[in-house]
Parts: structure tokens; sequence; C-alpha cells
């Protein structure tokens, strides 16, 4: 059996404490609705807080063509 001083317990627990402080640490979500202009519908989905706004474009770029659903283009 291992023993440890007082000083190494405080410290393994202390390093206990944040690593369960880290992992339950939870990121805040958002449900994103994107409209297409000429679309049915608007696409909603949901994102994490710290998801790039280039990651979320090209998430609604991928689920609208998943989707089989193509914007109404007129040309003027």
């Amino acid at each position: 059996m291992l023993k440890r001083t007082v000083s190494e317990k405080s410290v393994l627990l202390k390093h206990k404490k944040n690593k369960e402080a880290q992992t339950n640490v939870k990121n805040n979500r958002f449900l994103i609705t994107v409209n297409v202009v000429g679309s049915v519908g608007p696409i909603r989905f949901v994102v994490n807080e710290d998801d790039l706004v280039a990651g979320v474009i090209d998430t609604t770029l991928k689920s609208y063509a998943r989707l089989g659903r193509l914007p109404n283009i007129v040309s003027g």
C-alpha cells in the first residue's frame, strides 16, 4: 500500500476537484433558425456557444442539400 503525505493528498484532492469542475462545465447551446430566400421554410438546428459562424453556415448548407431543398433563384 502506498503511503502519501498530507500535502500530497491535498494536491491530489485539488487536482481531482479541478478535473471534476472541468468535466461538469456545460456549454450553452442555441437553437438557430435559418431562412433561405425562395425556400419553403426555415431550417432549424442546435449549435454550441463556441461554434464559429463559418461552421454554422457550413452546417446549414449541408442540411439544406441533404434535405434535397433547392432555393428558388430568380434573376432580375
